[in-house]
Parts: structure tokens; C-alpha cells; sequence
């Protein structure tokens, strides 16, 4: 196994251990509307930005997630970011 990739999955797995429930739903979330963004069409980014959009609306939702969330709002046409 290569070095990076070592590191990457000992990152995510601390990630997993310090986000709790709810913000490792919320990572699994940001990359399914990550992953439906990169994969292009119409239908896809308008799934990816309903995703955004609905887990903007969780005040729990932690700075980074939110940022994300932005990221890829920002691609859209709507002036919602």
C-alpha cells in the first residue's frame, strides 16, 4: 500500500471517529452531491444542488460542510450561495 494512500485512509477514519453521526451523514452527503455535480447533466446538478440546499437548512451543520455545500451552489444559476 502506498504512502498516501496510508495517509488517506488514516485521515478518513480519524474523520469518521471525530465527526459524530450526524456530520458523517452530512460527508457522505456532501460527496454523493460532489459525485452527481462531477457526473454533469442537468437532472444531476439539480439533484446535487436539492442536496446542498437541504443540508444548509441543519443548523448543526459544521463550517466545513457548509462550505462545501457553498462550493457547489456557486456552479448553478441560481444567485443562492
Amino acid at each position: 500500500m502506498a504512502s498516501s494512500t496510508r495517509d488517506t485512509d488514516r485521515e478518513e477514519r480519524h474523520a469518521q471517529r471525530t465527526l459524530g453521526a450526524f456530520g458523517h451523514n452530512a460527508q457522505s452527503m456532501l460527496v454523493e452531491a460532489s459525485d452527481l455535480l462531477e457526473a454533469g447533466g442537468d437532472e444531476k446538478r439539480r439533484e446535487a444542488f436539492k442536496i446542498c440546499r437541504n443540508l444548509l437548512a441543519f443548523p448543526q451543520l459544521g463550517d466545513l460542510h457548509k462550505a462545501g455545500c457553498h462550493t457547489i451552489l456557486a456552479c448553478g444559476n441560481e444567485d443562492y450561495v
